[in-house]
């Protein structure tokens, strides 16, 4: 198996053409990866949740199908993956819901209810704990604060390690890094 960073280095055009005269940014995406997937002590589910929920929530499939032909993804059910897509979608919509109402400060909107369903919330097949990390990842990578605030209260009551939060922003902001570079044919 070629190396996962290897081959979309080698798909990209940007990152062929840094690759080519040494760039010290391939370095530190080398470094990065290494960090993030390799030596992570985050589990593979994790892993490949916080991978899928970044690469759609940033809108980059050519980006996820590499890491997927690559196998750094473990095999997430299917309903698992339709699961991630709709806490995504969610996420989204609430993100940029709550952002409005904690940037406009105006006591009206705040008391007002969303009024919006949200049912994958209330049983979700890919259990509470992995529901909460990726409703964390996606409201910071949407920048909602109040989102991000609530969803990282919910991961530590619910039990998740301080550093597990943090190793999955950890993830998340390098996955982040690596779609902008989204010049990928596949």
């Amino acid at each position: 198996m070629t190396n996962p960073l290897q081959h979309i280095i080698q798909k990209s055009p940007t990152l062929s053409a840094l690759n080519l005269f040494q760039h010290r940014s391939i370095l530190d995406l080398e470094n990065n990866f290494t960090k993030t997937f390799v030596l992570s002590p985050l589990n593979k589910k994790i892993i490949a949740a916080i991978t899928l929920a970044v690469c759609i929530n940033q809108k980059n499939h050519n980006l996820l199908y590499l890491l997927k032909d690559n196998h750094v993804l473990p095999h997430l059910e299917i309903n698992e993956q339709n699961e991630i897509i709709a806490i995504v979608a969610t996420m989204n919509m609430n993100n940029n819901l709550y952002s409005f109402k904690h940037n406009i400060q105006n006591k009206t909107y705040e008391d007002m209810p969303s009024g919006l369903n949200m049912s994958q919330f209330v049983n979700p097949i890919i259990g509470k704990n992995l529901m909460e990390i990726i409703a964390l990842v996606v409201s910071n990578l949407n920048h909602c604060t109040a989102c991000t605030q609530h969803h990282e209260e919910k991961c530590l009551k619910l039990g998740i390690q301080s550093e597990t939060v943090y190793q999955s922003i950890q993830l998340s902001s390098f996955l982040k890094n690596l779609c902008v570079f989204d010049f990928l044919k596949v």
